[in-house]
């Protein structure tokens, strides 16, 4: 895009120097009438910046201190598959969730990708709901649930562990 720019009407008799050039018709870039030079570098910078700070400032310091966790879930020796892995701690924080692979294996995520779940005490939630359409209630998708309802919610699961400072592997093998 291209924009004209026409100085003032003048005379020479008004601002000698000036009317000569403001006379002229110039035609320079919109990107160049609007931000050029330093004030390009400038700007570019500051957004730049600003931009970092941003993305590289979500994780405040106030947040709980978290701890990597990976483990697998198994039911009757069999891996559970594309199960939701809730870690619910017990004191502050958030909960770190993951979700099983074919072979029953996860990673937990609380604050970013892969960083575990927040230190200390954690019931623990297991959860498939295999082909639910988001219109079914939650109810019925979970009758159709391949592991026991109870590892559903944190009032009736029975998994508890306990997330120290060291990486955590885990093992969950849920019953009857």
């Amino acid at each position: 895009m291209q924009t004209s720019m026409r100085g003032p009407n003048t005379t020479a008799g008004d601002c000698s120097d000036f009317a000569e050039s403001a006379e002229q018709n110039v035609t320079v870039p919109f990107s160049a009438a609007v931000v050029s030079g330093p004030l390009n570098a400038f700007l570019r910078t500051s957004c730049l910046l600003l931009i970092l700070t941003f993305v590289g400032g979500c994780r405040s310091s106030d947040l709980p201190a978290t701890s990597v966790v990976n483990g697998v879930v198994t039911y009757k020796g069999q891996p559970v598959k594309n199960g939701q892995v809730v870690f619910v701690p017990q004191g502050a924080g958030n909960s770190g969730r993951g979700v099983t692979d074919e072979q029953g294996h996860f990673t937990l995520s609380t604050y970013a990708t892969g960083d575990g779940a927040v230190l200390g005490k954690h019931k623990v939630t297991v959860e498939v709901l295999e082909n639910r359409n988001r219109a079914e209630p939650l109810h019925r998708a979970r009758a159709r649930s391949p592991i026991p309802l109870k590892y559903a919610e944190v009032n009736s699961t029975p998994l508890e562990i306990e997330i120290k400072a060291d990486p955590n592997e885990v093992q969950f093998d849920l019953t009857d």
